[in-house]
Protein backbone atom coordinates (compact mmCIF):
# COMPACT_ATOMS: atom_id res chain seq x y z
CA UNK A 1 0.00 0.00 0.00
CA UNK A 2 1.15 3.50 -0.80
CA UNK A 3 -0.46 6.32 1.21
CA UNK A 4 0.54 9.96 0.90
CA UNK A 5 0.26 11.52 4.34
CA UNK A 6 0.82 15.04 3.01
CA UNK A 7 -2.19 14.91 0.74
CA UNK A 8 -4.12 12.17 2.59
CA UNK A 9 -4.39 10.34 -0.72
CA UNK A 10 -4.40 6.58 -1.20
CA UNK A 11 -2.18 5.98 -4.22
CA UNK A 12 -1.99 2.21 -4.68
CA UNK A 13 -3.11 -1.01 -3.04
CA UNK A 14 -1.77 -4.52 -3.59
CA UNK A 15 -3.80 -7.69 -3.39
CA UNK A 16 -1.79 -8.63 -0.28
CA UNK A 17 -3.22 -5.51 1.44
CA UNK A 18 -6.75 -6.94 1.32
CA UNK A 19 -8.02 -8.87 4.34
CA UNK A 20 -8.15 -12.49 3.16
CA UNK A 21 -11.28 -13.53 5.09
CA UNK A 22 -13.55 -10.48 4.64
CA UNK A 23 -12.22 -9.28 1.29
CA UNK A 24 -12.13 -5.74 2.64
CA UNK A 25 -9.48 -3.05 2.67
CA UNK A 26 -9.03 -1.05 5.87
CA UNK A 27 -8.89 2.61 4.87
CA UNK A 28 -7.09 5.27 6.84
CA UNK A 29 -10.00 7.36 8.23
CA UNK A 30 -8.22 10.57 7.14
CA UNK A 31 -8.22 9.58 3.45
CA UNK A 32 -9.74 12.32 1.26
CA UNK A 33 -8.81 11.02 -2.17
CA UNK A 34 -8.21 7.72 -3.94
CA UNK A 35 -5.82 8.08 -6.86
CA UNK A 36 -6.15 6.67 -10.39
CA UNK A 37 -6.13 2.90 -10.73
CA UNK A 38 -5.70 2.29 -7.01
CA UNK A 39 -7.59 -1.05 -6.98
CA UNK A 40 -7.37 -1.72 -10.71
CA UNK A 41 -7.55 -5.48 -11.49
CA UNK A 42 -7.33 -6.23 -7.80
CA UNK A 43 -8.97 -9.65 -7.57
CA UNK A 44 -8.95 -9.93 -3.79
CA UNK A 45 -11.23 -7.04 -2.81
CA UNK A 46 -14.92 -8.02 -2.57
CA UNK A 47 -16.39 -5.13 -0.56
CA UNK A 48 -15.49 -1.45 -0.80
CA UNK A 49 -17.10 0.70 1.88
CA UNK A 50 -15.35 4.03 1.46
CA UNK A 51 -14.59 6.12 4.59
CA UNK A 52 -16.56 9.24 5.46
CA UNK A 53 -13.91 11.84 4.60
CA UNK A 54 -13.30 10.85 0.96
CA UNK A 55 -14.36 13.57 -1.45
CA UNK A 56 -12.65 12.59 -4.74
CA UNK A 57 -12.15 9.37 -6.67
CA UNK A 58 -9.72 9.23 -9.59
CA UNK A 59 -10.13 7.27 -12.81
CA UNK A 60 -10.05 3.46 -13.13
CA UNK A 61 -10.30 3.04 -9.34
CA UNK A 62 -11.85 -0.45 -9.42
CA UNK A 63 -11.51 -1.16 -13.15
CA UNK A 64 -11.33 -4.92 -13.64
CA UNK A 65 -11.68 -5.80 -9.93
CA UNK A 66 -13.68 -8.86 -10.89
CA UNK A 67 -14.56 -10.07 -7.38
CA UNK A 68 -15.86 -6.73 -6.10
CA UNK A 69 -19.54 -7.25 -5.23
CA UNK A 70 -20.34 -4.22 -3.04
CA UNK A 71 -19.45 -0.55 -3.58
CA UNK A 72 -20.66 2.01 -1.04
CA UNK A 73 -19.84 5.72 -1.19
CA UNK A 74 -20.30 8.17 1.67
CA UNK A 75 -22.07 11.43 0.89
CA UNK A 76 -18.74 13.25 1.10
CA UNK A 77 -17.78 12.00 -2.39
CA UNK A 78 -18.31 14.80 -4.94
CA UNK A 79 -16.36 13.57 -7.96
CA UNK A 80 -15.33 10.32 -9.62
CA UNK A 81 -13.30 9.77 -12.77
CA UNK A 82 -13.96 7.54 -15.77
CA UNK A 83 -14.06 3.72 -15.60
CA UNK A 84 -14.92 3.78 -11.90
CA UNK A 85 -16.02 0.14 -11.69
CA UNK A 86 -15.71 -0.95 -15.30
CA UNK A 87 -15.78 -4.73 -15.81
CA UNK A 88 -16.44 -5.46 -12.15
CA UNK A 89 -18.29 -8.60 -13.19
CA UNK A 90 -19.34 -9.60 -9.66
CA UNK A 91 -20.71 -6.19 -8.66
CA UNK A 92 -24.31 -6.45 -7.40
CA UNK A 93 -24.79 -3.60 -4.92
CA UNK A 94 -23.94 0.07 -5.50
CA UNK A 95 -24.74 2.97 -3.18
CA UNK A 96 -23.84 6.31 -4.74
CA UNK A 97 -23.03 9.48 -2.85
CA UNK A 98 -25.78 12.08 -2.55
CA UNK A 99 -23.13 14.69 -3.38
CA UNK A 100 -21.78 13.05 -6.54
CA UNK A 101 -22.15 15.38 -9.53
CA UNK A 102 -21.24 13.11 -12.44
CA UNK A 103 -20.85 9.47 -13.39
CA UNK A 104 -17.95 9.36 -15.84
CA UNK A 105 -17.51 7.40 -19.06
CA UNK A 106 -17.76 3.60 -18.66
CA UNK A 107 -18.40 3.94 -14.91
CA UNK A 108 -20.22 0.60 -14.69
CA UNK A 109 -19.70 -0.73 -18.19
CA UNK A 110 -19.49 -4.52 -18.23
CA UNK A 111 -20.94 -4.99 -14.72
CA UNK A 112 -22.90 -8.00 -15.88
CA UNK A 113 -24.38 -8.84 -12.46
CA UNK A 114 -25.57 -5.34 -11.54
CA UNK A 115 -29.36 -5.56 -11.21
CA UNK A 116 -30.43 -2.18 -9.85
CA UNK A 117 -29.10 1.29 -9.11
CA UNK A 118 -30.49 4.63 -7.93
CA UNK A 119 -29.22 7.92 -9.35
CA UNK A 120 -29.49 10.65 -6.69
CA UNK A 121 -30.54 14.24 -7.36
CA UNK A 122 -26.97 15.49 -7.11
CA UNK A 123 -25.96 13.78 -10.37
CA UNK A 124 -26.22 16.24 -13.25
CA UNK A 125 -24.36 14.35 -15.96
CA UNK A 126 -23.82 10.80 -17.18
CA UNK A 127 -20.79 9.81 -19.23
CA UNK A 128 -20.80 7.77 -22.43
CA UNK A 129 -21.16 3.99 -22.12
CA UNK A 130 -21.93 4.49 -18.44
CA UNK A 131 -23.96 1.25 -18.08
CA UNK A 132 -23.02 -0.45 -21.34
CA UNK A 133 -23.48 -4.23 -21.31
CA UNK A 134 -24.99 -4.35 -17.83
CA UNK A 135 -26.94 -7.35 -19.04
CA UNK A 136 -28.90 -7.98 -15.81
CA UNK A 137 -29.80 -4.33 -15.15
CA UNK A 138 -33.59 -4.15 -14.79
CA UNK A 139 -34.17 -1.37 -12.27
CA UNK A 140 -32.60 2.01 -12.98
CA UNK A 141 -34.21 4.74 -10.89
CA UNK A 142 -33.83 8.48 -11.37
CA UNK A 143 -34.56 10.95 -8.61
CA UNK A 144 -38.00 12.54 -9.02
CA UNK A 145 -36.31 15.96 -9.25
CA UNK A 146 -33.40 14.77 -11.39
CA UNK A 147 -31.21 17.38 -13.10
CA UNK A 148 -29.79 15.04 -15.76
CA UNK A 149 -30.45 16.50 -19.21
CA UNK A 150 -29.01 13.89 -21.53
CA UNK A 151 -28.89 10.13 -21.93
CA UNK A 152 -25.41 9.95 -23.49
CA UNK A 153 -24.29 7.80 -26.44
CA UNK A 154 -24.16 4.06 -25.76
CA UNK A 155 -25.29 4.63 -22.17
CA UNK A 156 -27.44 1.48 -22.00
CA UNK A 157 -26.26 -0.43 -25.05
CA UNK A 158 -26.55 -4.15 -24.42
CA UNK A 159 -28.74 -3.81 -21.31
CA UNK A 160 -30.80 -6.70 -22.62
CA UNK A 161 -33.09 -7.12 -19.60
CA UNK A 162 -34.22 -3.53 -19.15
CA UNK A 163 -37.95 -3.86 -19.87
CA UNK A 164 -39.13 -0.39 -18.90
CA UNK A 165 -37.64 3.01 -19.57
CA UNK A 166 -38.98 5.78 -17.37
CA UNK A 167 -37.18 9.07 -17.91
CA UNK A 168 -37.42 12.18 -15.72
CA UNK A 169 -38.75 15.43 -17.17
CA UNK A 170 -35.24 16.89 -17.07
CA UNK A 171 -34.10 14.71 -20.00
CA UNK A 172 -33.92 16.66 -23.28
CA UNK A 173 -31.67 14.43 -25.39
CA UNK A 174 -31.34 10.71 -26.04
CA UNK A 175 -27.91 10.13 -27.55
CA UNK A 176 -26.61 7.91 -30.33
CA UNK A 177 -27.08 4.17 -29.74
CA UNK A 178 -28.21 4.94 -26.18
CA UNK A 179 -30.43 1.84 -25.93
CA UNK A 180 -28.98 -0.24 -28.75
CA UNK A 181 -29.57 -4.00 -28.60
CA UNK A 182 -32.06 -3.80 -25.74
CA UNK A 183 -34.17 -6.79 -26.70
CA UNK A 184 -36.57 -6.64 -23.72
CA UNK A 185 -38.19 -3.27 -24.40
CA UNK A 186 -41.69 -3.68 -25.87
CA UNK A 187 -43.09 -0.17 -25.48
CA UNK A 188 -41.74 3.37 -25.21
CA UNK A 189 -44.18 5.95 -23.90
CA UNK A 190 -42.48 9.33 -23.92
CA UNK A 191 -45.67 11.40 -24.06
CA UNK A 192 -45.13 13.03 -20.66
CA UNK A 193 -41.43 13.74 -21.12
CA UNK A 194 -39.60 16.83 -22.38
CA UNK A 195 -37.38 15.08 -24.90
CA UNK A 196 -36.33 17.39 -27.73
CA UNK A 197 -33.79 15.27 -29.61
CA UNK A 198 -33.48 11.55 -30.30
CA UNK A 199 -30.15 10.91 -31.98
CA UNK A 200 -29.19 8.37 -34.63
CA UNK A 201 -29.56 4.64 -33.91
CA UNK A 202 -30.86 5.37 -30.41
CA UNK A 203 -33.00 2.21 -30.37
CA UNK A 204 -31.18 0.12 -32.95
CA UNK A 205 -31.96 -3.61 -32.81
CA UNK A 206 -34.54 -3.34 -30.04
CA UNK A 207 -36.14 -6.32 -31.71
CA UNK A 208 -39.18 -6.70 -29.44
CA UNK A 209 -40.15 -3.03 -29.52
CA UNK A 210 -43.73 -2.75 -30.79
CA UNK A 211 -45.08 0.66 -29.79
CA UNK A 212 -43.52 4.10 -29.53
CA UNK A 213 -45.32 7.27 -28.42
CA UNK A 214 -43.24 10.39 -28.99
CA UNK A 215 -43.65 13.61 -26.96
CA UNK A 216 -45.03 16.89 -28.24
CA UNK A 217 -41.71 18.48 -27.23
CA UNK A 218 -39.75 16.43 -29.79
CA UNK A 219 -37.96 18.66 -32.30
CA UNK A 220 -35.63 16.28 -34.12
CA UNK A 221 -34.97 12.58 -34.76
CA UNK A 222 -31.70 11.51 -36.36
CA UNK A 223 -30.93 8.75 -38.86
CA UNK A 224 -31.93 5.10 -38.43
CA UNK A 225 -33.36 5.64 -34.95
CA UNK A 226 -35.25 2.32 -34.94
CA UNK A 227 -33.04 0.36 -37.33
CA UNK A 228 -33.62 -3.38 -37.03
CA UNK A 229 -36.93 -2.97 -35.16
CA UNK A 230 -40.36 -4.29 -36.13
CA UNK A 231 -42.86 -1.73 -34.85
CA UNK A 232 -46.62 -1.98 -34.87
CA UNK A 233 -47.25 1.68 -34.00
CA UNK A 234 -45.22 4.87 -34.07
CA UNK A 235 -47.15 7.88 -32.83
CA UNK A 236 -46.12 11.51 -33.19
CA UNK A 237 -47.58 14.11 -30.84
CA UNK A 238 -46.23 17.07 -32.81
CA UNK A 239 -46.46 17.73 -36.53
CA UNK A 240 -43.48 20.03 -36.12
CA UNK A 241 -41.01 17.23 -35.40
CA UNK A 242 -38.21 17.29 -37.97
CA UNK A 243 -37.03 13.95 -39.34
CA UNK A 244 -34.48 13.12 -41.99
CA UNK A 245 -35.02 10.96 -45.05
CA UNK A 246 -33.14 8.20 -43.18
CA UNK A 247 -34.85 8.49 -39.78
CA UNK A 248 -37.02 5.44 -40.46
CA UNK A 249 -34.53 3.54 -42.58
CA UNK A 250 -34.36 -0.25 -42.16
CA UNK A 251 -37.37 -0.50 -39.84
CA UNK A 252 -40.78 -2.12 -40.35
CA UNK A 253 -43.73 -0.05 -39.10
CA UNK A 254 -47.34 -1.09 -39.64
CA UNK A 255 -48.92 2.25 -38.80
CA UNK A 256 -47.80 5.79 -38.11
CA UNK A 257 -50.18 8.06 -36.21
CA UNK A 258 -49.95 11.82 -36.62
CA UNK A 259 -51.60 14.43 -34.38
CA UNK A 260 -54.89 16.08 -35.25
CA UNK A 261 -54.79 18.93 -37.76
CA UNK A 262 -51.56 17.65 -39.34
CA UNK A 263 -51.40 19.01 -42.86
CA UNK A 264 -50.60 16.72 -45.76
CA UNK A 265 -48.38 19.58 -46.93
CA UNK A 266 -46.27 19.51 -43.76
CA UNK A 267 -42.64 18.47 -44.03
CA UNK A 268 -43.27 15.60 -41.61
CA UNK A 269 -46.09 14.14 -43.71
CA UNK A 270 -44.18 14.58 -46.97
CA UNK A 271 -41.03 12.86 -45.70
CA UNK A 272 -43.02 10.01 -44.17
CA UNK A 273 -44.91 9.53 -47.42
CA UNK A 274 -41.69 9.31 -49.40
CA UNK A 275 -39.66 7.15 -47.03
CA UNK A 276 -42.07 4.58 -45.63
CA UNK A 277 -44.74 2.17 -46.84
CA UNK A 278 -46.53 2.30 -43.49
CA UNK A 279 -50.18 3.20 -43.10
CA UNK A 280 -50.21 6.89 -42.13
CA UNK A 281 -53.17 8.00 -40.01
CA UNK A 282 -54.09 11.50 -38.85
CA UNK A 283 -56.08 11.66 -35.64
CA UNK A 284 -59.48 13.30 -35.87
CA UNK A 285 -60.05 16.33 -33.61
CA UNK A 286 -61.49 15.45 -30.23
CA UNK A 287 -64.96 16.82 -29.60
CA UNK A 288 -65.79 18.64 -26.41
CA UNK A 289 -68.94 17.48 -24.61
CA UNK A 290 -70.93 20.46 -25.92
CA UNK A 291 -69.70 19.95 -29.46
CA UNK A 292 -70.32 16.24 -29.16
CA UNK A 293 -73.97 16.81 -28.17
CA UNK A 294 -74.42 19.34 -30.96
CA UNK A 295 -72.97 16.90 -33.40
CA UNK A 296 -75.43 14.26 -32.26
CA UNK A 297 -78.35 16.66 -32.71
CA UNK A 298 -77.14 17.69 -36.14
CA UNK A 299 -76.04 14.34 -37.41
CA UNK A 300 -78.15 14.57 -40.55
CA UNK A 301 -76.35 11.71 -42.24
CA UNK A 302 -76.80 9.39 -39.24
CA UNK A 303 -73.09 8.55 -39.34
CA UNK A 304 -71.63 7.06 -36.15
CA UNK A 305 -69.72 9.56 -34.03
CA UNK A 306 -67.09 8.41 -31.55
CA UNK A 307 -66.28 10.73 -28.69
CA UNK A 308 -62.85 9.16 -28.34
CA UNK A 309 -61.62 9.63 -31.88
Amino acid sequence: MVYNKKTNALESVKESDIEPITGRFIFDPNTVRIEDGCFRENNKITTASLPQNICALGSNIFDGARKLSVLEMPDSVESAGDNLAKNCTSLKKVLLSNSLKKLGNNSFSGCINLNSIYLPTSIKELGENVFENCSLLTDLSFSSDSLIKKIPPYAFEGCINQKKIKLPKSINVIGKCAYKDNISIEELDFENTNIKVIDSLAFENCKNLKKVVLPSSLEFMGDCVYQGCDLFTLEFKSAGTFITFDTLKDVNIKQIILPEFTSTNSDLFKILSKTTNSLICIRKPKLSINNFENALNNNYNNEPINRNL
